[in-house]
């Protein structure tokens, strides 16, 4: 899912020296996998109905894979298990069971894939890559007592790892399924997002000023080459299909300062909200993208601190075709998982609760039972 995006100064302690030796294991008795085709049919809920599970039983919400399938973790003294749950046809489907506890589910944007991040100690992670239905197409172990995975939005046999280890120093790494080679990224950032299928980009921050955010960093796969932009003020860039979003920040004006990109078409539209933080860190709220080449967000009406302005956060919309559009939800800032065209949202503590976000109708979607 794309979370919450939190810019903490504490990340600067990891920008310090690298191993040479990177302590990564690759498994590769699995067959590479093929890039998949986006599905063109949507589904609308019609009849929504409930989902009874066993508390004891019941783990977390991973998200949604179309406008009807909701994936969920569960675990017994069988394992972790990965379902989804349709509620059209009040169907639950088994898709995956391992025995290593399960840290995170990644479901890519294509929704025909999935990730699982699992580990059994603080040293070592595993990575399990799945097609929907539960065919295990690949595996990577890596020695690291943190990762941070990154799928390329498009293509489903790329993607990135940053393995962090104890001593607060981190290696990059662009793996491909179908050549299943590990490649070592030359990078001063952790953190990257895949511009296109050669190139990633990052924010370089500055190590004495990360309130005022740094320049952006593009990465050559190919050469290797490095460029920075000639502003410095970026602190946040994501990419949706052929959408790209940077954040500025205005430290004089405090606002900030949203570009949304079509890279296809060369167009783009810029937005200003009031700058939040949290204390001496940056908050920027997630980035909710929808198939209607646009995005959800929480924007504050003030400047200033978030605990002060938590409670008046509002949900809006952004797009080519309008900007600032308030979303009729008035519950202030809860966390929000969308369905693909952003209608349905799961919501609220467990993500229990589905709302829809044009009619403003709520329903809860799981109820726990006791044997």
């Amino acid at each position: 899912m794309k979370r919450l995006i939190i810019i903490l100064v504490a990340i600067l302690l990891i920008y310090g020296c690298k191993d040479d030796q990177p302590n990564v294991a690759v498994s590769t008795a699995q067959p590479p996998m093929e890039s998949p085709e986006t599905p063109n049919e949507v589904n609308e809920v019609k009849i929504p109905s409930q989902y009874f599970a066993r508390s004891e039983e019941f783990d977390r919400v991973i998200g949604w894979i179309s406008e009807t399938e909701i994936m969920f973790l569960e675990k017994n003294m069988e394992g972790s298990h990965v379902y989804t749950y349709d509620l059209n046809s009040n169907k639950k489907t088994h898709h995956a069971t391992v025995d290593m506890p399960i840290n995170d589910v990644i479901i890519h944007p294509s929704k025909s894939h999935f990730t699982l991040l699992m580990s059994e100690n603080s040293l070592q992670a595993t990575i399990g890559i799945y097609e929907m239905g539960g065919t295990k197409v690949d595996e990577l172990t890596i020695e690291s007592s943190e990762i941070v995975f990154e799928w390329h939005p498009a293509q489903v046999e790329l993607m990135t790892v940053t393995a962090f280890y104890e001593d607060w120093t981190f290696d990059t790494f662009r793996y491909s399924s179908k050549t299943q080679i590990l490649e070592l990224i030359s990078s001063s950032q952790p953190f990257l997002e895949w511009a296109s299928d050669n190139e990633l980009v990052g924010v370089e921050w500055n190590e004495t000023d990360a309130l005022s955010g740094g320049p952006l960093t593009t990465i050559s796969i190919s050469d290797g080459l490095i460029s920075k932009s000639e502003e410095s003020n970026y602190i946040f860039v994501d990419y949706f299909e052929d959408l790209s979003l940077t954040v500025q920040i205005d430290q004089e004006r405090e606002l900030f300062i949203y570009k949304l990109s079509d890279l296809k078409n060369k167009t783009e539209k810029i937005f200003d909200t009031p700058a939040i933080s949290n204390y001496s860190q940056w908050f920027i709220p997630e980035i909710i993208w929808t198939n209607q080449e646009s995005f959800l967000t929480y924007i504050s009406p003030n400047s200033g601190l978030l605990d002060v302005n938590q409670s008046k956060l509002e949900l809006v919309e952004f797009s080519f075709k309008s900007e600032n559009e308030r979303v009729q939800f008035d519950e202030g800032y809860v966390q929000l998982i969308c369905s693909p065209n952003g209608e349905y949202c799961l919501k609220g503590e467990g993500l229990f609760t589905i709302i829809n976000l044009n009619s403003g109708e709520e329903f809860k979607w799981i109820e726990y039972i006791s044997e």
